[in-house]
């Protein structure tokens, strides 16, 4: 069962696993040169020296229009896209292909169980999206230590004060990531399990997932309790994506072949 289940994932794993290393290696070549700018532009000791004003507006006009930037966008749009992705293109056609294509009645009469045919294949493509996730909000986040530094510095009517609460960062940042990813492979997978159709099952996915990106920053979050948000979305969403897949096995289990 586990080699089946990863003969039939293995594309979209090799697609990521692509994905991911092609943003590593762009990473490395621009991460000893983002450093090199932090350090060029007189922002580390700048507070005792009172330069720190001139400092960052010299470290902010060297990036705006840069490759620095170009790659840090780059990467909120993986992060953010990504998880959108795999709901579509991962959690979606999970089962909605095997209803769609009538598979479903060879799998469910073999020897294994629906809920363990289930549980297969929702732990092998799960926990690679999460570890996927996470993998790269952690490559992103240690590239960008020194513009966030920059942020840290940045008075509010500056170009780099973007807080750790702002919208634009606080889903690439800490573990949140790997709670958005969870999420939207569970709803990605609930609604092939609904629509059991693969196209219009990625649709809604993609269109349901972006409606929660977007509108859950929304919610108040004070800059002092950004860890404890942390928690409070990581575990809200993973909740929801557990009920997702509860919900799943039930409605597979219930089921009747035909």
């Amino acid at each position: 069962m586990i080699w089946l289940s990863w003969r039939q994932f293995r594309a979209q794993a090799i697609i990521a696993g692509c994905v991911l290393a092609a943003f590593a290696i762009a990473l490395l070549a621009t991460g000893f040169g983002l450093a090199h700018l932090y350090n060029s532009s007189g922002l580390p000791g700048c507070q005792s020296h009172g330069t720190c004003m001139a400092a960052i507006h010299n470290f902010a006009s060297q990036l705006r229009g840069s490759v620095y930037a170009f790659v840090f966008y780059i990467g909120l749009v993986l992060v953010y896209g990504g998880s959108a992705l795999i709901g579509a293109f991962w959690g979606a056609p999970l089962v909605a292909r095997e209803i769609e294509t009538g598979t479903f009645r060879v799998a469910w009469n073999q020897s294994v169980s629906r809920n363990r045919w289930l549980a297969v294949k929702v732990t092998m493509a799960g926990l690679a999206a999460m570890a996927g996730a996470g993998l790269l909000s952690l490559m992103l986040n240690l590239w960008a230590e020194p513009a966030y530094k920059a942020m840290n510095l940045a008075p509010p009517q500056s170009s780099l004060s973007f807080g750790r609460l702002s919208p634009l960062l606080f889903g690439t940042n800490g573990f949140v990531p790997i709670g958005y990813t969870a999420f939207a492979f569970a709803l990605g997978l609930a609604v092939g399990v609904l629509i059991k159709r693969t196209v219009p099952a990625m649709a809604v996915t993609l269109l349901g997932v972006g409606l929660v990106l977007l509108a859950w920053p929304n919610w108040v979050r004070p800059e002092s309790r950004f860890w404890a948000f942390q928690w409070y979305e990581t575990a809200i969403f993973v909740v929801l994506a557990v009920a997702l897949a509860g919900f799943c096995a039930w409605r597979i289990r219930r089921r009747r072949l035909g």
